[in-house]
């Protein structure tokens, strides 16, 4: 049985494919399943998918006849996955050199985990790829589940990669499908979904490669900082709505999220009206004083740029 399941989701990315399969594969990891699904793509991704599959019998291909969306892309790799571990890595982004095998010797290792994340590091197209210290020992944190949860309310604006995650299959199955409706920080809910069912652990090890070339689908969902932070907000909200709802300090951890957003847009939009961006810096100081309106006193009184003088 394959230790395994990895999904590519692909959509337009047939020039990066190749790169993507073969950072997997060039891990020497025997015991493993990919499935590339694309998403109704135009260009050349489905003939070069047909063809890395056709030279790698542990490589499947699916392909749709209308695009339906990442996210169905993401929960059909779930139902597929029958493995004991389960990764998404987009066909645009490179699996780090012993990623898999540093993930899943630590997972063995260490059942009560429910998944992994390490570091990721951004490579600009055009550049050369980043310089990766495979002799690096790489240090490992555990945490409950519930402390990975409190700490990521205090730190919501914080950035953990989907590209270096990896999942037991068995609880990604429990906490079930990516929602269609977080559109940008799908991860993130999904992240604080899966700690519920049991520890997280981090690594400094390099795990993922994030490319990055004008085309990455996170960008097109981002107009300003303050969507940035209500994109990030409203994974929060549906967790606490949903699964983390049952947890015994849930509404104490929506304050958090509310304060620690709010102070982000509050920084934020201090330096966008120093920098002279007004209309950006007073959104986001009104974004941060609704959130948590003990922050600014009287932010009864805050009003749009024109009246503030400009």
């Amino acid at each position: 049985m394959p230790s395994i399941d990895i999904l590519i989701p692909s959509y337009q990315y047939g020039r990066y494919l190749r790169d993507c399969v073969n950072s997997i594969l060039g891990q020497g990891i025997e015991d493993l399943r990919i499935l590339i699904l694309d998403n109704a793509s135009t260009d050349d991704s489905v003939e070069i998918a047909r063809q890395i599959a056709a030279e790698d019998a542990r490589i499947e291909v699916r392909t749709r006849e209308s695009n339906l969306g990442l996210m169905a892309s993401f929960n059909e790799g779930i139902d597929w996955a029958s493995s004991p571990y389960f990764m998404i890595i987009c066909a645009d982004d490179l699996s780090a050199p012993g990623a898999l095998e540093r993930a899943i010797s630590f997972m063995d290792q260490n059942p009560s985990v429910a998944f992994i994340t390490g570091r990721e590091l951004e490579h600009r197209q055009g550049e050369p790829l980043p310089s990766i210290d495979a002799s690096a020992q790489p240090q490992w944190r555990a945490s409950s589940g519930h402390d990975f949860i409190r700490e990521r309310c205090r730190r919501p604006a914080s950035f953990l990669a989907l590209g270096t995650m990896v999942t037991r299959t068995s609880v990604q199955k429990r906490a079930g499908h990516y929602k269609a409706h977080l559109t940008y920080t799908e991860d993130v809910e999904m992240m604080l979904r899966l700690a519920c069912f049991g520890d997280v652990a981090e690594t400094s090890a390099v795990q993922g490669i994030r490319r990055l070339h004008g085309l990455n689908l996170s960008g097109q969902h981002l107009t300003d900082r303050k969507s940035d932070l209500v994109h990030r907000k409203a994974a929060f909200d549906s967790f606490l709505d949903d699964q983390g709802r049952l947890l015994h300090d849930a509404e104490q951890l929506r304050r958090s999220v509310n304060r620690n957003i709010a102070l982000r847009a509050l920084a934020w939009g201090a330096r966008a009206l120093q920098s002279g961006e007004l209309r950006e810096g007073w959104n986001l100081v009104k974004y941060a004083a609704g959130l948590s309106p003990m922050l600014l006193p009287s932010s009864s009184g805050i009003g749009s740029p024109n009246q503030q003088g400009n």
